[in-house]
């Protein structure tokens, strides 16, 4: 872990390299790009815009000793200075304190909270020169889109489901049927 007060001793350069290299060695920081509606945001404000963002957000988010909600306070998505935070493991005080070794329980110093800054913007100035990140996919299969037929297996529970997936016009009538079976019972 290297600490803050490397940079006192004027090692700033070679200690954001090293933080650069290990975050990208780690998988969850690496999967962080800018998509293309950031790029879209950054090039509508421009960067100086983006710089006073980061600098509120690092303000009011991070630099307290106490920062409200901490560990929770940076959304993953929806600004690019947000996604460069979690790239850049400045979202919350325990991943300032773990990669950048900002201690915890102590407001965090103009000069601390300009390195923050610097940081980010590098992280967001390095991504506009590469390619635009593709869409994201998810590995979950719960959450893909189902394509084709629902299998609900040979059980008899679900035969009527997939007569009527499978035959479209014997849906309306089964639908009538239904209803009209449960008008007569009394149950509608």
């Amino acid at each position: 872990m290297w600490r803050a007060a490397q940079i006192l001793r004027g090692s700033l350069s070679l200690l954001m390299e090293r933080i650069r290299q290990a975050l990208a060695r780690s998988p969850f920081r690496a999967r962080f790009r800018l998509d293309a509606a950031a790029r879209v945001y950054i090039a509508q404000h421009g960067m100086e815009t983006i710089r006073r963002h980061a600098a509120d957000f690092v303000h009011l988010r991070l630099a307290p000793a106490v920062p409200p909600n901490d560990g929770k306070q940076t959304p993953m998505r929806g600004h690019p200075v947000f996604m460069a935070q979690h790239a850049c493991a400045c979202c919350c005080r325990s991943c300032l304190l773990k990669w950048h070794g900002f201690p915890m329980g102590r407001a965090l110093t103009e000069a601390e909270q300009a390195y923050i800054v610097s940081f980010l913007m590098q992280w967001i100035e390095s991504q506009l020169t590469t390619p635009c990140a593709p869409p994201a996919h998810s590995k979950n299969p719960r959450t893909e889109p189902v394509q084709g037929v629902f299998d609900f297996g040979e059980s008899p529970k679900y035969e009527a489901v997939r007569g009527q997936h499978q035959n479209p016009s014997s849906s309306a009538a089964g639908a009538g049927a239904g209803a009209a079976g449960a008008a007569a019972s009394g149950d509608g």
